[in-house]
């Protein structure tokens, strides 16, 4: 399932147009009723489809969807389906996890100008959870579209003493 016919033209399958729907369950239904095997999914169906930006996102495992292919530079995802597709991931309940992965995405295609509070928000997330190498480059991000904002020089100041006090060396 594709939005463009030559997707599956240049893997030697057949193409079904993806469904206008407004769920996982609801694309699942259009998949197992056409057969659908592979779903490609990448940053401009996302922005046709914002209600799917997560799939961008592969930490974020949906049930019955597995990575077949991603790319870095252009995103875009190939994931294979399989029979538990259709069942929302548990990360769904919480409104927090939806943000991580939809934003996750969203950094990954739009400009800094557009995404700098998915930024700051993603920094605060990694920082928090010990990813302070990522937490840095997200609170980059966020000073480049907002070089004046105190409270993400004030983060990333406070992540950088954290990485570098991580870094040193055990006194003896």
């Amino acid at each position: 399932m594709a939005r463009k016919g030559h997707i599956g033209y240049y893997a030697g399958l057949d193409v079904e147009p993806i469904p206008r729907v407004q769920s996982l369950r609801e694309l699942a239904a259009e998949c197992r009723a056409r057969r659908v095997q592979f779903l490609y999914f990448s940053w401009y169906e996302a922005e046709l489809r914002p209600e799917f930006w997560h799939l961008l996102d592969t930490t974020g495992v949906v049930p019955g969807l597995r990575v077949a292919c991603a790319t870095d530079s252009n995103p875009a995802v190939v994931y294979r389906i399989g029979t538990e597709f259709g069942r929302d991931p548990d990360w769904f309940a919480s409104d927090t996890l939806r943000r991580v992965h939809t934003a996750r995405a969203k950094v990954r295609v739009l400009p800094d100008e557009m995404v700098w509070a998915d930024n700051y928000f993603l920094g605060g997330w990694d920082a928090s959870h010990g990813d302070l190498d990522r937490a840095v480059s997200e609170f980059e991000a966020t000073l480049r579209a907002k070089p004046g904002m105190v409270e993400a020089r004030q983060a990333m100041g406070y992540v950088l003493h954290r990485r570098r006090a991580a870094q040193a060396p055990a006194p003896h």
